[in-house]
């Protein structure tokens, strides 16, 4: 519809057909309605600044307020930019917390802010993680370690939890690279994981088969690490197993968990109740422990041994 004196459109009907209505039979006949009003001069054009919009099949109106931009102008390319992957966002950041610890935060908001411990060890590098399963990320996290560590080889691979598709982390394996991981449980369990992906069961055998693939459900000692379960018999229903790793040189731990930012009064989670006891029975020289995962962007990237004890203690 266009106003007989202004000559500017002031109106716009669109017929309608439902032919599968929510209640009721089709076909239903409606109409939406856009009602333009208050014209104003921008750039020489005059354009409406209000929008009313009506479907006659709810009754309701919509009111808008127009603004408008670029009018007669170029649209400057990065409008129409494509739109980066998250993949392609992801970036890897290292903060040196001494004792040749580092902390590799994943960042890029997509991929839940994963933190890996690395130990620089002379000629070769230790990595303690949770994991991404996105081979386009670990490639790309290889290449940032390749970038810190220079000519340094993976040596081992400490996983805070059971592993779910060992051949996206194929990037990770250098030259006799070992992958330690507790063993899934329930649905977590080997045969239920790759009962229908023949590739991962056979990768999953290849490595088991090669000794570069080391599932394992009690404590051990390995170069130096302490591995040691935080529970017993865990029900295969609904739990997994609690792994810490004991860094004794570096007075470090890592432990499968969240941490987030310092609250007072705030109760100490089974995990860290469990782990105060085994520092303090095993006479454990700790200074700081370190997650996988934070609960914010913001959070620390350790948690102090007295913090530690002061939370759980205080219960």
């Amino acid at each position: 519809m266009i106003g007989k004196e202004s000559q500017l459109v002031s109106q716009i009907v669109i017929p309608q057909v439902d032919t599968d209505p929510l209640m009721g039979k089709g076909p239903v006949h409606y109409k939406d309605i856009r009602t333009f009003r208050n014209y104003k001069k921008i750039s020489n054009m005059l354009l409406p600044a209000d929008l009313e919009e009506t479907s006659t099949s709810f009754g309701m109106t919509v009111k808008q307020n127009l603004a408008w931009s670029h009018i007669n102008e170029p649209f400057p390319d990065s409008t129409f930019a494509r739109e980066p992957t998250p993949e392609e966002k992801a970036q890897f950041r290292f903060t040196d917390i001494g004792n040749s610890l580092f902390v590799m935060e994943l960042t890029g908001g997509n991929f839940g802010g994963m933190r890996t411990l690395v130990v620089e060890s002379g000629q070769v590098i230790d990595l303690f993680t949770g994991f991404v399963y996105n081979e386009v990320i670990i490639a790309k996290m290889r290449r940032a370690l390749a970038d810190k560590f220079p000519g340094k080889n993976i040596r081992n691979i400490f996983g805070a939890q059971a592993i779910s598709w060992v051949q996206s982390l194929s990037d990770l394996f250098d030259s006799g690279t070992q992958l330690h991981c507790p063993k899934g449980l329930g649905v977590m369990s080997e045969d239920q994981l790759h009962k229908y992906n023949a590739k991962e069961d056979s990768t999953w055998r290849a490595r088991l088969s090669d000794g570069t693939l080391h599932p394992f459900d009690t404590g051990f000692v390995k170069d130096g690490y302490r591995i040691v379960m935080l529970n017993s018999n865990p029900n295969p229903n609904y739990e997994q197993w609690q792994v810490c790793y004991y860094l004794s040189s570096q007075k470090a731990i890592y432990v499968n968990g969240y941490l987030g930012e310092p609250e007072k009064g705030r109760s100490a989670t089974s995990w860290e109740k469990r782990l105060y006891e085994i520092i303090t029975r095993d006479g454990w020289a700790v200074e700081k422990i370190i997650c996988p995962n934070a609960l914010s962007h913001t959070a620390p990237l350790a948690m102090s041994y007295e913090e530690l004890r002061l939370r759980v203690t205080a219960q």
